[in-house]
């Protein structure tokens, strides 16, 4: 006869519970995601020194953003630096403290993506009560860095000159930044040629995610113009994290909530009853181009809105943005040959059955017979040019 001995399993030996092991799993993903992902953060470093030049060590040294309330502190060195390796872009306010010495107080301290952003400090002998405060809201040149880098914040993102059609995009200021040239039409790829290079190496980023289209080599999104914070070109010598292209690295940077509720409303609005005509349309109207008559149908209406605020003040935040696109227009001309009025006539009389018959019914019809006429069973077709002008429509 034989035994079998029970076998139990051996309990867990260690205090997470089911969730608590999902919890951490989803926190190893993100962060592995996140190791794969561009920057959209900024450094912010300086060095604090005394009224006779002379560095100050262990000085407190506070990083606030000023929107959001949220801080950071650091510690100077023996040489009276000090660093933030990555914080958000936007302005910041630093202040220094340091036994002996006023407190120092810098507002409006501009930090940009992907740059070596600087904020010195000197302290002036005194009680800490006192507060020596300071405007800046200067982007100082970097010079530690070869990088070189054209950052646009959300202002002058807002100002780029929107145009009809759907070829309009926050990106288009790279036309702006040196060593940046456009390229002529049927060059794959978009963006411009960055330092010589080919449009098809350049490389997209929204928020530090791949936003590449290896269909268009270009961007594969949109993004609202009013929901973007900035804007930033690098154009050469960029670190090893850009590793995807040799060309201009596009990254886009969304904003996000602050300690204010806020929030905008946008309207865009063109039709062809406003536009002006070019000379080719004008042309084309006054009959050098056959079929084509009165003004090109096109209405292009945009309106969206962004809106955000705290869910916890200086702690967690939201934001949002919506854009409606409603785009009805005529695209390029199509020249064809087809039967005139009078052919399609024949035609219909030669029709076997009440199908065909209906078909050629709603068939297109040449205004004119200007072409050499063809034969249909020993009947001959008149045929002429035909023009159609195909629909655009994006929603």
């Amino acid at each position: 006869m034989n035994t079998h001995t029970p076998v139990t399993q051996p309990k867990r030996n260690h205090p997470f519970t089911p969730v608590a092991d999902v919890v951490v799993l989803i926190a190893l993903l993100l962060v592995s995601v996140s190791g794969f992902a561009q920057r959209t953060t900024g450094t912010l470093r300086g060095q604090v020194l005394d009224s006779q030049g002379a560095a100050v060590p262990n000085a407190q040294v506070t990083i606030t953003n000023q929107a959001t309330g949220v801080s950071e502190a650091v510690v100077t060195t023996s040489a009276g630096t000090y660093q933030e390796p990555s914080i958000l872009p936007g302005k910041y306010t630093v202040t220094v403290n340091s036994p002996g010495f006023k407190e120092f107080v810098a507002k409006d301290v501009p930090v940009l993506t992907n740059q070596d952003n600087v904020a010195d400090a000197r302290l002036d002998v005194g009680s800490t009560s006192e507060t020596v405060e300071v405007t800046t809201g200067i982007v100082e040149v970097q010079t530690s860095s070869s990088s070189l880098n054209n950052n646009f914040d959300s202002n002058q993102v807002l100002n780029v000159p929107v145009t009809g059609g759907v070829a309009f995009s926050a990106l288009n200021l790279a036309m702006l930044a040196p060593n940046t040239i456009a390229t002529p039409g049927g060059t794959q790829g978009t963006g411009g040629a960055i330092g010589g290079t080919r449009p098809r190496d350049n490389n997209f980023t929204v928020d530090g995610v791949d936003d590449n289209n290896l269909g268009t080599t270009g961007a594969n999104s949109t993004v609202i113009f009013d929901a973007i914070q900035e804007f930033s070109l690098q154009t050469n010598q960029f670190s090893a994290e850009y590793g995807h292209s040799a060309g201009g690295q596009f990254d886009l940077v969304t904003k996000s909530g602050t300690n204010n509720y806020h929030g905008s409303a946008e309207g865009f609005f063109q039709n062809r009853n406003f536009n002006s005509l070019d000379n080719l349309t004008k042309a084309g109207i006054l009959g050098h181009t056959p079929g084509l008559t009165g003004k090109p149908a096109y209405d292009n209406n945009r309106f969206g809105g962004t809106i955000g605020g705290p869910i916890i003040k200086n702690k967690w935040f939201v934001f949002g943005a919506y854009e409606y696109t409603d785009l009805h227009g005529a695209g390029s001309p199509t020249t064809l040959n087809a039967p005139t009025a009078a052919g399609i006539g024949l035609l219909r009389g030669m029709a076997a059955d009440a199908a065909v018959t209906n078909v050629l019914t709603n068939y297109p019809v040449a205004p004119s017979a200007n072409l050499p006429s063809i034969t249909v069973n020993g009947t001959t077709i008149p045929v002429g040019t035909l023009t159609i002008v195909s629909p655009q429509l994006q929603k």
